[in-house]
């Protein structure tokens, strides 16, 4: 189909090699193409797996016959696009040989907006306890910022309660800190008793067993345009478990706690502005079309309030 202003390649490979290290949601709830916009997908059944049936079998007898199904849930994704206008003044101003990139620029930073509108709704599910079919408010006396707090008891006990052991831990920068410095963590990883010191982001995630512990650090403003600004950590205080599946697919066969369905690929396009200014001007617009799904709620751990909100 012929359309009326194509992705434009190099706007694209911009926005498609842009990386923000500071955002996770692609690590969180990694992505998987679909070939629609609609599509169907597997939320995970658990008894089935653990629902044993009869084995043995009698000299002419047959096996017992099972058959493996799965819930099947109807999926959408949605379409996220920014764009930023600029004169085509602007361009032609541009001198020769400068490293000046206009066009390059806007895209990079919409990118980044659309990155971080992620970043945001990933969050989002991750601390909503609905999502979760096990999750605990940290009691106020046994927050993980406190010297005589123990969170290797309450994480070692929440990793064992899941049909599905939890296998990556992800939290934002405040509440990992708490961890790293945290008494009774640094004495039994470093046998310092000393009641100081600090480990390492990759320690603690030995510690318990965990693959990695993914570390949110990118804060949002959530005031409205115009106002003061209102600056919050996207990932709060809070610290979930989660499974994530080697293999992420809708309709896989492993489970994990969540997915995002991605049509096509993230694009970003030149649309000619005639009328605004008097030589005109170029609309970049950047967008993806994605669909944030919580397939397991089994499969994962979530506390809330693990340090005090700041």
């Amino acid at each position: 189909m012929q359309r009326p202003y194509p992705n434009d390649p190099r706007l694209s490979g911009l926005t498609l090699a842009f990386r923000n290290r500071e955002l996770i949601a692609d690590q969180v709830m990694p992505r998987t193409q679909v070939a629609r916009t609609t599509f169907k997908w597997n939320e995970w059944d658990f008894a089935e797996g653990l629902t044993l049936p009869v084995t043995l079998v009698g000299r002419k007898g047959r096996p017992t016959e099972v058959e493996f199904t799965a819930i099947e849930r109807p999926g959408f994704t949605e379409d996220h696009a920014l764009d930023d206008v600029i004169p085509n003044d602007d361009i032609a101003d541009v001198p020769a040989g400068s490293s000046l990139d206009p066009l390059g620029r806007a895209t990079e930073g919409l990118t980044n907006l659309i990155a971080l509108g992620r970043e945001l709704r990933v969050a989002s599910k991750v601390r909503d306890t609905a999502n979760f079919n096990h999750s605990t408010t940290v009691a106020t006396g046994d927050q993980w910022q406190q010297a005589a707090a123990d969170p290797s008891g309450q994480i070692l006990d929440a990793i064992n309660i899941p049909l599905v052991r939890p296998n990556i831990g992800v939290t934002s920068l405040a509440v990992l800190n708490a961890l790293r410095k945290n008494i009774s963590i640094v004495s039994a990883i470093t046998g310092n008793t000393s009641g100081k010191g600090i480990v390492s982001s990759v320690q603690v995630a030995q510690y318990f067993e965990l693959d990695e512990i993914l570390t949110g650090a990118a804060w949002v403003n959530i005031a409205k345009p115009g106002q003061v600004p209102q600056y919050t950590r996207v990932w709060g205080n809070d610290f979930a478990l989660l499974r994530r599946g080697n293999i992420v697919q809708t309709q896989g066969s492993e489970p994990s706690w969540g997915i995002t369905a991605e049509f096509g690929e993230r694009v970003a396009k030149q649309i000619p502005e005639e009328k605004t200014g008097m030589r005109g001007a170029t609309r970049v617009r950047v967008g993806e079309s994605v669909g944030e799904i919580v397939q397991s709620k089994e499969a994962g751990f979530l506390f809330k309030a693990v340090i005090p909100t700041t």
